[in-house]
């Protein structure tokens, strides 16, 4: 080195020099207080979008699972709702229920066959009777259907079975009047008489109610025959109107272990959907600053990259 170079090497730097580097630094100093009043809101916002993220994802699961867990058994049980408990009559309060379901096929009802064999998750027959003895007794039995179109079709071949002048021609009794029930809309019913008067008579009523059809029958004496008949179906008109129009033999059953296999998949989709972004934004932070120091460490002389090591 020449003694020109050594001196300009030690020579003091100017004014200029230091006041521009002092600048510089006070620059990336004001940078780097600004990029750290950045970090914590920044933080906040991902924090945000991350729970944001993970409740959009229970909120869906939760929506889909009454669509996709629960179960909807046919209880035949419950077709034990659509009849009364007792009969309002003295004569027959007293005496224990035989009651159940019925087999549809028998009835010789058309409609109300075709029905069960269609749609038997909704279709049913149930009947309660009491009877304190052989020439007394009173019933009533309710029948199911899939629609009010059906009900109303099983009503009429229910109605010509039962209340039409020869419906017990073949028991040697002889209908001997009709009535309507009162207060309960599109009722109809009959009296039927035997020949001798030591025999019961029987009084039948028949009406609709939605999808279900009741029919009560009542067997004693002809002077309280009619008007048992008639309580009856009071009570059972009061019975559907309560029960029958959400009737429905389905019931709703969540199954434990499928419950908890849908809960654990639920957390486990929304933590992977709440931070795999975050994750990434985290590898690719990492690599853009891989890059950055590497640049860093490169000093480009002319068409040469020198790489400087640390010591």
């Amino acid at each position: 080195m020449t003694d020109e170079g050594a001196a300009n090497e030690w020579a003091p730097r100017s004014t200029a020099t230091d006041a521009a580097e002092h600048e510089e630094r006070e620059e990336d100093q004001a940078v780097t207080t600004v990029a750290a009043d950045e970090r914590p809101r920044s933080a906040r916002r991902t924090a945000g979008w991350t729970v944001g993220r993970a409740l959009v994802v229970l909120a869906v699961a939760a929506a889909v699972y009454p669509l996709v867990v629960p179960t909807h058994p046919a209880m035949r049980s419950r077709l034990a709702l659509l009849v009364i408990d007792k009969p309002g009559v003295a004569a027959f309060d007293k005496v224990k229920a035989q009651a159940g379901e019925q087999d549809v096929s028998q009835t010789g009802i058309d409609a109300l066959t075709a029905a069960a064999k269609k749609f038997p998750r909704q279709t049913g027959l149930y009947s309660v009777e009491w009877a304190p003895s052989q020439t007394s007794a009173a019933g009533v039995v309710a029948f199911l259907l899939p629609s009010a179109s059906a009900a109303a079709t099983t009503f009429d071949q229910l109605s010509t079975q039962q209340l039409s002048p020869d419906a017990y021609k073949s028991n040697s009794l002889t209908r001997t009047g009709t009535f309507d029930v009162p207060g309960v809309a599109g009722s109809g019913g009959s009296v039927f008489s035997p020949s001798s008067d030591s025999q019961p008579t029987l009084a039948n009523t028949a009406f609709r109610v939605g999808r279900v059809v009741a029919l009560s029958e009542v067997i004693g004496p002809s002077s309280s025959a009619k008007a048992d008949s008639i309580t009856l179906a009071k009570d059972e008109d009061t019975q559907l109107r309560r029960v029958a129009p959400d009737f429905t033999l389905a019931v709703t059953r969540y199954p434990l272990v499928a419950t908890l296999v849908w809960i654990a998949g639920a957390v486990l989709v929304a933590v992977i959907v709440a931070l795999t972004p975050v994750l990434w934004r985290r590898r690719a932070e990492r690599r853009r600053l891989a890059w950055e120091e590497e640049i860093a460490g490169q000093v480009i002389v002319g068409n040469r990259v020198i790489v400087k090591h640390r010591r």
